[in-house]
């Protein structure tokens, strides 16, 4: 009996996997049939961020999507985060224009804050919408994962989107 090369895979298709080492920059795998492939951290979970890192360790089976074909001395870049439940149907058919929601803030740029409800949902207050007076940058009233409620002012399907607003709780 003679080994046969592994079959070519293709981009898209969904593969099972097996972590072997754990990086602040992603994971490496083993594919079943023996091929190598890498996920980088934003592909790893729905957050996109190393807090997904310590749901895995080596040895762990995952499955994954094929999300680039490997290179020559390279390895499959692949998804996991793809694999997962879309957190957006569920959202959207619990949630209204109006309803106040919780989350914490995970970025602060000059024109607005970004706010995570639950993980793969991220809502934007602009800054006009950050108090009922004048604020000139966000980082004034805010810290990096601070917890803040906030009014859904839009819910948009497609693409999905989020808009909320703090003045309006206020």
């Amino acid at each position: 009996m003679t080994d046969s090369p592994p079959r070519p895979r293709a981009y898209g298709e969904v593969v099972s996997c097996v972590i072997e080492a754990i990086f602040p920059f992603g994971v490496f795998t083993r594919l079943d049939d023996g091929a190598s492939g890498y996920i980088r951290l934003r592909q790893l979970s729905l957050e996109g961020d190393e807090r997904a890192l310590s749901r895995f360790h080596p040895g762990q089976q995952i499955r994954a999507q094929i999300i680039e074909l490997p290179g020559r001395g390279r390895e499959y870049e692949l998804s996991h985060r793809l694999t997962l439940q879309d957190p957006w149907e569920e959202f959207l058919a619990e949630c209204r224009e109006g309803d106040v929601v919780t989350g914490q803030v995970r970025a602060l740029s000059n024109s607005d804050v970004t706010i995570e409800i639950v993980p793969g949902i991220r809502g934007y207050v602009s800054l006009r919408e950050l108090a009922t007076w004048d604020v000139a940058e966000p980082k004034e009233l805010f810290w990096l994962e601070d917890r803040v409620e906030a009014t859904v002012q839009r819910l948009q399907r497609n693409p999905p989107r989020l808009s909320l607003s703090i003045r309006r709780r206020l």
